[in-house]
Parts: structure tokens; C-alpha cells; sequence
């Protein structure tokens, strides 16, 4: 009779090692979704910051020349700080809006130029338009479109 409770204990003990070993598998995998989770969260939040431009008007950039200027706020979601890839891209869209200034500087001696930043179709359009006199004292009308193969995902304010 002994030897019957002994061997019933022992099967006992190895379902009770089997139900444990089951029940910390769980546990392990649920820890593992979860770091994932978190992980591919702050990837998301680092690709996908806040981005405000706000483009006030009729910036002066010399005597007599003026021409909107966009200001660029970025925010990190999360504890997450912008990509690098996103840093680039406004970089890319600053380094651009300096162009254009250059051009205004060096051809024109008094200028009234807006700015419109649009996103279409996955691109960031910058549209510049307005009038501008010439070194030789000629008014034209100034239109130029630059077209950035990014799309910011930005809220634009226009004042």
C-alpha cells in the first residue's frame, strides 16, 4: 500500500512540474509581446513626431525684401526623440527655403514674395509667389514651386 501512495506522489509531482513549467512559458511570452510592443512603439513615435510649421508673413530678410518664413517646431512623442531620417528631411526643406532667399537677395532689390507649404501626394510642395523689382528697376511677377520627395505629415498654420 506504500508503494502505491509513493507512485501516485510521484506522478503528482511531475504533472505539477509540467502545469508550472506551462504556466512560466506563458509568462515569458507574454513579457516577450510586450517588449516587442513596447519597442516597435517608440520606433513608430520616433518616425512620426510632432511637427508644427507656422509661416509668418512678410518676413524682411534685407531692405525692402520680404518673403514669408517658415518656423519649424519639432517634438519627440513619448520619450522618443525624432529620427534622424525626419531631422534630415526638415533640414532638406530649410536648406531649400535658404536657396530661394539667396536668389531673392542676389537678382532683386525689393521683393513681396509669400509662401504656401503644401502636402500633396505624399511630397512637401513649397510655393512662392508674389512681385519683385529687379536690379535693373523692373517689377515681376515672382513664381517659383519647389517639390520635396518627403511628405512631413505636418500641421502648417499661415498667419
Amino acid at each position: 500500500m506504500m508503494k502505491a501512495n509513493i507512485g501516485k506522489a510521484f506522478v503528482e509531482c511531475d504533472h505539477m512540474k509540467k502545469h508550472i513549467k506551462k504556466n512560466y512559458l506563458f509568462i515569458v511570452g507574454i513579457l516577450v509581446v510586450m517588449i516587442c510592443s513596447i519597442g516597435g512603439y517608440y520606433v513608430w513615435c520616433a518616425y512620426h513626431p510632432v511637427i508644427n510649421i507656422r509661416i509668418s508673413e512678410g518676413s524682411s530678410i534685407a531692405e525692402n525684401l520680404k518673403l514669408d518664413t517658415p518656423a519649424i517646431s519639432i517634438a519627440g512623442k513619448w520619450y522618443a526623440d525624432p529620427a534622424s531620417a525626419i531631422m534630415h528631411d526638415v533640414s532638406d526643406l530649410i536648406m531649400q527655403h535658404e536657396n530661394v532667399i539667396q536668389q531673392v537677395k542676389d537678382g532683386y532689390k525689393e521683393s513681396n514674395i509669400s509662401l504656401d507649404i503644401k502636402e500633396v501626394n505624399g511630397k512637401t510642395v513649397l510655393n512662392y509667389n508674389g512681385t519683385a523689382i529687379t536690379n535693373d528697376n523692373k517689377k515681376v511677377e515672382y513664381h517659383k514651386e519647389i517639390i520635396l520627395d518627403f511628405s512631413l505629415d505636418a500641421t502648417i498654420y499661415s498667419s
